[in-house]
């Protein structure tokens, strides 16, 4: 769905809502979330939905409850009513801002509970570890931080593990080599799905044994 116009249509990259002013920006020529979902598909052999209002470079602080990113999550969450989980990738901006990993923790909690008692109904999360930007910046300290506060969300009821997405490290492999290429590679890009598209299929099967027990 587009989290603009809350029209539904096939979701190639560029993702929908994304204005380019820049045909040839590198930046703009693809994402993680359709190599997950074209990963994810011939496995659950049903249509996926998804609505995508991710926004580059953006630290927690900036979805909390207020600020303009959390009321787009929010509006597109009640646009669709119920639904299966919430995909988080995030956690680089947060490294560079050197936030403690109870800071982040804290806020994550906090964006996750006002949004259930807005849309009054609980919801699964799925944060992945995403810490690396390393044509950018290497801060093992702050990234660590990060790394263990998601480690205790991935613990915590109404929560589940996204993918390690940080295993992906090769500058120039995995990842882009310069900072203005954004995070990986095409060959990082498709693995990262793939990484997706396994801790999506994870959740559902624990969704699927808990309503068969």
């Amino acid at each position: 769905m587009n989290p603009v116009t809350l029209e539904w249509g096939v979701a190639h990259d560029p993702q929908p809502g994304v204005r380019i002013r820049d045909e040839n920006d590198v930046r703009f020529k693809g994402t993680i979330w359709p190599p997950a979902m074209n990963h994810l598909l011939p496995l659950i052999r049903v249509p996926i939905g998804m609505v995508n209002v991710a926004f580059s470079a953006t630290a927690s602080r900036q979805w909390m409850s207020g600020e303009l990113l959390f009321n787009q999550l929010f509006e597109a969450g009640n646009a669709i009513g119920r639904f299966r989980a919430l995909l988080w990738q995030q956690g680089e901006s947060d490294v560079i801002e050197e936030i403690s990993q109870e800071l982040y923790k804290s806020r994550i909690l906090a964006i996750k509970s006002e949004l259930e008692r807005q849309w009054k109904q609980t919801f699964l999360w799925l944060p992945a570890k995403s810490t690396l930007h390393p044509e950018v910046y290497i801060k093992p300290v702050q990234e660590g931080g990060i790394r263990a506060a998601i480690d205790e969300l991935w613990g915590t009821a109404g929560f589940a593990p996204g993918p390690d997405t940080d295993i992906l490290g090769g500058i120039g492999i995995h990842r882009a080599v310069t900072a203005n290429s954004q995070h990986f590679t095409l060959l990082g890009q498709q693995q990262a799905g793939l990484l997706w598209c396994i801790s999506i299929w994870n959740m559902l099967q624990g969704i699927d044994n808990k309503m068969n027990e």
